[in-house]
């Protein structure tokens, strides 16, 4: 990620910030300050979510997940994120995971055409299993998005990703679009095969 973008995250949240900031003092105002709770628990949870991405081994990959939610918001796309997973023994290298969920996420969200199609969610799910670790992300619109392009980027991706024994594959179905990338975890010491 360019220098130039990591401003972009840090001036977003501090945008962000000062948002929240203005919020609660509003609702003081207007004497609604039993809303103040209530928004204070929205943001925290919002700031949570973060956490869970600012936590994993691969600082690259946390960076174009962050990069992704804040990308997300200017689209008023809601990003979930559910890590069950932080990449420490992932066998791909952070730089080539990062530049496929940089893609992915930039690719996945300019499906989303015109005004109408504006809103949404993108669910970003991390899990492994014995042999491979997985990131999923899902996004979900009122309308069917216009997924052209999406299917040459992700098998561009994909091949990319087999050079280290992992893939990636999408899933396109009722105004939801599914990319899932497979990681190859590295071997355990001491044993042998998958």
């Amino acid at each position: 990620m360019e220098p130039g973008n990591i401003i972009k995250i840090i001036s977003s949240q501090r945008h962000d910030f000062l948002n929240h900031l203005s919020v609660i003092s509003g609702l003081v105002q207007l004497n609604k300050v039993e809303l103040v709770p209530g928004y204070i628990v929205k943001v925290s949870e919002e700031i949570k979510s973060l956490r869970k991405v600012i936590h994993l081994k691969y600082p690259r990959a946390a960076l174009e997940l962050i990069a992704g939610y804040y990308q997300a918001a200017g689209s008023q796309v809601e990003v979930v994120y559910r890590a069950e997973w932080d990449f420490a023994d992932c066998s791909v290298p952070d730089e080539v995971v990062a530049g496929a969920l940089g893609e992915v996420i930039e690719r996945l969200l300019a499906c989303q055409s015109g005004p109408a199609a504006r809103g949404g969610r993108l669910e970003i799910l991390l899990e492994s299993t014995r042999s491979f670790g997985s990131c999923t992300l899902t996004l979900t619109v009122e309308q069917d998005a216009a997924a052209d392009g999406l299917a040459e980027a992700v098998a561009g991706i994909s091949d990319r990703l087999a050079a280290y024994g992992g893939g990636a594959g999408l899933t396109a179905h009722q105004g939801r679009l599914a990319v899932t990338l497979l990681f190859l975890l590295a071997p355990e010491e001491g044993k042998i095969g998958i």
